[in-house]
């Protein structure tokens, strides 16, 4: 677990490799949320990272393909980067979590991860939001690069 402060407000992004830890992480995270009784929807941030890696097809050898490596779920001050590629076998717990009906999530181009989560690990979703439009709407607005910037140094020293 890595602690860090935006804008005065401290930001806990835990890496998770193993299927207990990811059962745990996200029971806490639904400990963060608004009582069951509310109404309200309650918003968690998705994404995926790809990498490449060489798959040997029995009449046509190497190929290289791209696999959906790392999973990122965020909600309010809390980021779960979930490896993977790292676990054995797709975790029962994060299908459960993506089917919760009183959870939507939102990413930029969630549809095509969601679909290559699916494909690739046979992970469902039940709500999603596709902020693409919204993204490129805001593109010039100076916290789109940050938050960019942001998420592509913690996935980079995360995978090196």
């Amino acid at each position: 677990t890595y602690k860090f402060t935006i804008d005065k407000r401290e930001v806990t992004t835990t890496v998770i490799t193993t299927e207990p830890e990811l059962d745990r992480c996200l029971k806490d995270m639904l400990s963060t949320f608004t009582p069951k009784f509310s109404t309200a929807k309650r918003v968690v941030g998705l994404g995926i990272e790809k990498r490449f890696e060489t798959v040997t097809t029995y009449n046509r050898g190497p190929k290289v393909c791209d696999r959906v490596a790392i999973l990122t779920l965020c909600h309010g001050t809390t980021c779960l980067i979930i490896q993977l590629h790292l676990m054995r076998s797709p975790p029962l717990s994060l299908s459960a979590f993506l089917q919760r009906p009183e959870l939507s999530f939102m990413g930029v181009g969630i549809k095509h991860s969601l679909e290559a989560l699916e494909t690739e690990y046979g992970i469902k979703c039940r709500n999603a939001v596709d902020l693409a439009q919204l993204a490129a709407t805001v593109k010039n607005n100076d916290i789109l690069p940050e938050a960019i910037a942001l998420r592509q140094g913690i996935c980079t020293t995360i995978q090196t």
